[in-house]
């Protein structure tokens, strides 16, 4: 078991390494609640997008939850972060570069929309200024 992080921590990070780096060219900007189709158009674009799903694609499962101060905080059953970085229509797949493994999978578009969307879309990019 382990725990990973959502948007808002990859945003603070990544803000915080350009500050430290002086990296004022480059802006991290958190664009969940997005598409499918506003993934591709930033992938067309030459912009990998960071997204979430789960381990091997499997369908969502919130069944986790803590109440910190006042606020509850939902978790999905094995979280986990990629960055989708190819897309074709044509076949009907996503291309996801996965950290845990060091490398590239497809996945079947129908099975990316269903797994991205039950992660309430959540995804940040990062863009040259």
């Amino acid at each position: 078991g382990g725990f990973g992080c959502y948007p808002g921590t990859i945003v603070k990070t990544a803000e915080n390494y350009f500050e430290k780096n002086n990296l004022d060219n480059y802006e991290v900007v958190n664009i969940s609640g997005c598409s499918t189709e506003d993934i591709f158009n930033y992938i067309a674009n030459g912009v990998p997008v960071i997204t979430w799903g789960t381990s091997n694609f499997a369908p969502p499962q919130w069944d986790a939850y803590w109440d910190i101060n006042g606020k509850r905080v939902n978790w999905c059953n094995y979280e986990h972060c990629l960055v989708t970085v190819g897309f074709d229509k044509n076949a009907g797949t996503v291309t996801l570069a996965d950290d845990s493994g060091g490398y590239l999978w497809d996945v079947s578009l129908n099975q990316f929309k269903t797994v991205f969307d039950g992660m309430d879309n959540m995804a940040v990019v990062v863009l040259k200024k």
